[in-house]
C-alpha cells in the first residue's frame, strides 16, 4: 500500500470533531475536519479559558470576543471578562475646584493618569473603589 492510497483510506474514516470535549457533536470524513473547524464549529474556547473564561464560539468570533480596544467604526468592545485592560479613565482631564468662603473657583484643569491594569470584569469595582481619578 503506497502513501497516497493510505491517505485516501484515512481521509474516508469518519471522525469526531477535535472540539468534542467542548460539546461539538460533528462527525464526518477525516478529510473535512479542517473545513469544519475553520468555518462552522461553534465550540472553540477562548484563549483565556485557563483564567476562567467559559466562552465558546466560532473561530471567526474569537477576535471580536477578546477585543480590548474596540472596533474603529463602532468602538464595540469585546465581551471577554478576563482580558487585561487599562483603566478606562486613564488620561482624563479633571477640573479641580477650590472653595473660598462660599464661592468655588477652578484651581486647575489637569490630565490625571491612572495606571491600573486588570481583568475587564474588575473595571467597575476599580472605578468605584480604587481609581485615583
Amino acid at each position: 500500500c503506497d502513501d497516497d492510497t493510505l491517505n485516501e483510506l484515512l481521509n474516508e474514516l469518519i471522525v469526531e470533531c477535535r472540539k468534542a470535549k467542548n460539546g461539538c457533536k460533528w462527525t464526518g470524513p477525516r478529510s473535512n475536519i479542517n473545513d469544519h473547524l475553520n468555518s462552522s464549529c461553534e465550540y472553540h474556547s477562548c484563549e483565556l479559558s485557563k483564567s476562567g473564561c467559559k466562552w465558546f464560539g466560532k473561530l471567526s468570533q474569537i477576535k471580536k470576543h477578546l477585543n480590548e480596544e474596540g472596533n474603529e467604526t463602532n468602538n464595540e468592545k469585546g465581551d471577554c471578562e478576563y482580558v487585561i485592560v487599562n483603566c478606562p479613565r486613564k488620561g482624563e482631564t479633571i477640573t479641580k475646584y477650590e472653595s473660598y468662603g462660599k464661592s468655588r473657583v477652578i484651581s486647575s484643569n489637569k490630565v490625571f493618569e491612572c495606571y491600573w491594569k486588570g481583568k475587564r470584569k474588575d473595571v467597575s469595582n476599580h472605578i468605584e473603589k480604587e481609581c485615583v481619578i
